[in-house]
């Protein structure tokens, strides 16, 4: 993926919980009560780290190329200096007028239902990767540390969703050549040499 990365698994859980009829802001959790006033949820990438497991890895992207005779092809892009990364997601129910109140873990539970399913065994596809999406335990310290990034908000239902691998590639992957399907060795002659 490229630099957008990020936004576009954002965008990708933000795209499966609207599938429920659920709205969701795609940022920040301070967000005011006039923005967005039909949005139900917030979705937060509170924390990015590197994938220790797959740091050093390459990361293959297949991508169609032509042969050189009008034919595709598929042929692994290849980059050396792609850097994989764990992608920590606060999913967080929205305040809203008091009538409206238990609507809004309703919502929640949507929410998980369906992430729930579209995870699944193979993960969400974007961008053509797999993104595996799986729900993180989180300790009540580290509830309390992502809630007082934003101490003018109080504290909501929230869960956290860890996306992973979300791969940062470089510009430009690396030249390959093409691949090598037959080698033919043949004997070089020998040159006779007369014994005088």
């Amino acid at each position: 993926m490229n630099n957008n990365a990020i936004q576009l698994v954002g965008e990708e859980i933000v795209k499966r919980i609207a599938a429920t009829k659920v709205a969701v802001h795609f940022g920040p959790l301070d967000i005011g009560d006039d923005i967005e006033p039909t949005r139900h949820l917030i979705l937060f990438p509170y924390r990015v780290s590197v994938n220790a497991d797959m740091r050093n890895s390459e990361h293959r992207v297949p991508a169609l190329v032509d042969d050189g005779h009008g034919v595709p092809i598929v042929r692994d892009k290849i980059f050396d200096e792609a850097i994989p990364l764990d992608v920590h997601f606060l999913l967080c129910v929205r305040p809203s007028k008091p009538e409206r109140e238990w609507q809004g873990t309703v919502d929640l539970g949507k929410a998980l239902q369906v992430l729930n399913a579209a995870s699944g065994r193979f993960g969400l596809l974007v961008d053509g990767e797999i993104v595996h999406l799986s729900l993180d335990t989180v300790s009540t310290e580290e509830m309390a540390r992502i809630w007082s990034l934003f101490p003018a908000v109080n504290y909501r239902t929230s869960v956290v969703y860890l996306a992973s691998p979300v791969w940062i590639d470089p510009e430009h992957p690396r030249e390959t050549g093409t691949p090598v399907v037959h080698e033919k060795y043949l004997p070089r002659p020998v040159p006779i040499v007369e014994r005088a």
